[in-house]
C-alpha cells in the first residue's frame, strides 16, 4: 500500500516566486540576459548505496555581470533488490562567475530539495523522507565554441 506524498514544504512552494519577485523590483530598468536550458547526469553516493540520476536545468546569464541563476530538478534510478524506491530532488541557485574567456571557473551557492521514498515489500511499510538544505561548491565551464 502505498501512502499519499506529503506535499512541499512551504519554503519550496514560496521561495521561487519571491526570488523572481525580488529580483525584478530590485532591478532598476530593464535586465539584459540569456536564458538556457540544459541537462545532466549526476551520482549520489549516500543514498541507495549510489544512486545514478539525470535532470535538466534552466538557467538565466545576466550580460555584463559575472552572475548566473540557475533551478531544476534531477531524478535518480537507485538500485533496490528487494525493494521499490523514489529518489528525485531539486535546486535553485546563483552562480559567480570570472570572465575568462575560454575557462569560465565559477562559484555557487543555493537551496536543495531532496526526496526518498523507500517501500519495503517484506514488511510492507513505507520508508519515507524529504529534506531541504544549503549548497555551496565550484565548478569549471569549457567554453569550446567561443
Amino acid at each position: 500500500m502505498r501512502a499519499h506524498r506529503r506535499p512541499l514544504p512551504r519554503l519550496a512552494r514560496v521561495f521561487p516566486v519571491c526570488a523572481i519577485a525580488l529580483a525584478v523590483a530590485w532591478s532598476p530598468g530593464a535586465v539584459r540576459g540569456q536564458t538556457y536550458v540544459g541537462a545532466h547526469m549526476t551520482y549520489a553516493v549516500d543514498t541507495f548505496g549510489g544512486a545514478t540520476g539525470f535532470g535538466a536545468q534552466i538557467g538565466y546569464d545576466f550580460i555584463g555581470l559575472p552572475l548566473e541563476v540557475v533551478g531544476g530538478g534531477e531524478y535518480f534510478f537507485p538500485d533496490c533488490d528487494i525493494e521499490t524506491c523514489n529518489f528525485w530532488g531539486g535546486f535553485l541557485e546563483g552562480q559567480l562567475r570570472l570572465p575568462i574567456p575560454l575557462i569560465r571557473p565559477y562559484a555557487l551557492g543555493g537551496l536543495t530539495y531532496r526526496s526518498v521514498d523507500n517501500l519495503k515489500t517484506s514488511e510492507d511499510t513505507i520508508d519515507s523522507s524529504s529534506a531541504g538544505g544549503f549548497a555551496a561548491g565550484g565548478g569549471l565551464d569549457l567554453n569550446l565554441l567561443a
